[in-house]
């Protein structure tokens, strides 16, 4: 009984820690977005760069899928054969 209790006081504690890094990363996230807003230049390069960065990353999604379901599919035939 101790022994789950004190595990159970870990997940919750691991949960917590997670939680703090999850609301941290929100608010760099907001910090982040509240300075390009006031620096226009910044903004400009963040579209300049990511938008086209995001844009191939989605097209090469789009071709590479096909072939990552294809091998999966392949990969479970093999095993059914096994």
């Amino acid at each position: 009984m101790v022994e789950t209790q004190s595990h159970a006081e870990e997940v919750v504690s691991e949960v917590e820690v997670a939680a703090g890094d999850a609301v941290r990363g929100v608010e760099l996230a907001v910090i982040a977005l509240l300075a390009l807003l006031v620096s226009p230049p910044l903004l400009i390069l963040l579209v300049i760069v990511v938008v086209p960065t995001v844009a191939l990353g989605l097209v090469a999604a789009v071709f590479a899928l096909p072939v990552i379901v294809a091998r999966h599919l392949h990969g479970r035939r093999l095993e059914q054969k096994r």
